[in-house]
């Protein structure tokens, strides 16, 4: 243990031995705190960390995560850095105290069994991507064979056409009725929602430039997420009358906070009779009124700031009621026909 020394100051100080010069000599670094007892702590972390980065071998599974995800902290979005700071908090914890040279494709493959039996398989494959991801830092040439839950083909729910005109005859006058027709008259993100400022508005368009995320330090702003992102869209007339008082100021659009717009939108669908559908889902909505409306695929790409056609196929789904009024014209086609013959 560090030996703290008291300076004229009144703070305390420590020493630590980080190695040696190129010339032989010992080198120590300072650390000081307001008390003695903080002082030692802060030699106590110094010197580990000192004697993990001559060794990552010794690193836990759990430090190596934490220097994964810091040495990404400027790089990578707030969110993303929140949620695998969750997934550390919160997923396959029994291995977080095991040094990573103890780690076998066996065990790993046990937490994942385990693992499973609780939890979605997409948040047991982001989870375990992380810890991949952090073990190939720290052990680049070894390779652990393990087998994760198989995927399952997840089709995209568009809301039904009079389901979606109840929400917007219920919305109306409500204080989440921006919001909500933002995602469903304009195909935006919630995180463009809320990034959307009085200046961005002009001319019956809305320039998309920007998204609001909930990060480690609160709500931060950052680009869209992706360079066609960053677009312009049409905006309807009943939205151009909810913010025509806001259209000009450097203030953003949205007063609520993530979590109170899926609240609400929650709450709203509940007292509307409504099935449960996500927030997302109106984005999807939109995307298939697109498709609808037959509008060239490169138009559809630039409304939803899609980077590739392949995401827009995800979208090409018949509306509820036109799949019905086409099965019906196939089935009275051939029911009148045979009516025919047997006459």
């Amino acid at each position: 243990m560090a030996t703290a020394k008291k300076l004229p100051s009144g703070r305390w100080r420590c020493l630590v031995y980080v190695g040696k010069s190129e010339n032989g000599k010992r080198k120590y670094k300072s650390c000081t705190a307001d008390s003695k007892k903080e002082a030692i702590a802060l030699a106590a972390d110094m010197q580990l960390n000192y004697e993990l980065a001559r060794n990552p071998l010794k690193l836990t599974l759990g430090q190596a995560i934490d220097r994964y995800i810091d040495n990404r902290s400027n790089i990578l979005s707030p969110s993303t850095i929140l949620g695998y700071r969750r997934m550390r908090r919160c997923n396959f914890q029994e291995l977080m105290p095991l040094q990573v040279n103890t780690l076998t494709s066996e065990i790993l493959q046990a937490s994942i069994n385990s693992a499973v039996q609780t939890l979605s398989r997409k948040t047991v494959a982001n989870a375990y991507g992380l810890i991949s991801a952090a073990l190939r830092e720290v052990l680049p040439e070894k390779n652990f064979n393990v087998r994760l839950p198989a995927k399952t083909k997840n089709e995209i729910k568009i809301p039904a056409e009079e389901e979606i005109a109840r929400l917007e005859q219920f919305i109306r006058g409500n204080a989440i009725e921006l919001p909500i027709l933002l995602a469903l008259h304009c195909g935006m993100r919630l995180s463009e929602v809320m990034g959307v400022k009085g200046t961005d508005i002009y001319n019956g368009m809305i320039h998309i430039c920007r998204a609001r995320v909930i990060g480690p330090d609160g709500l931060t702003e950052k680009p869209p997420k992706s360079l066609k992102g960053n677009r312009w869209i049409p905006m309807s007339n009943r939205i151009e009358e909810l913010i025509k008082d806001k259209i000009g100021n450097d203030e953003f659009i949205i007063d609520f906070t993530e979590p109170q717009i899926l609240q609400r939108f929650d709450h709203i669908l509940k007292r509307a009779g409504l099935p449960h559908m996500r927030f997302h889902d109106l984005r999807h909505y939109f995307a298939s009124v697109c498709l609808k409306l037959n509008l060239p695929e490169r138009y559809a790409m630039d409304l939803m700031g899609h980077a590739t056609p392949g995401m827009l196929k995800k979208y090409q789904h018949i509306l509820e009621n036109e799949r019905k009024t086409t099965q019906n014209a196939v089935i009275n086609y051939w029911n009148n026909s045979r009516a025919v013959v047997d006459n």
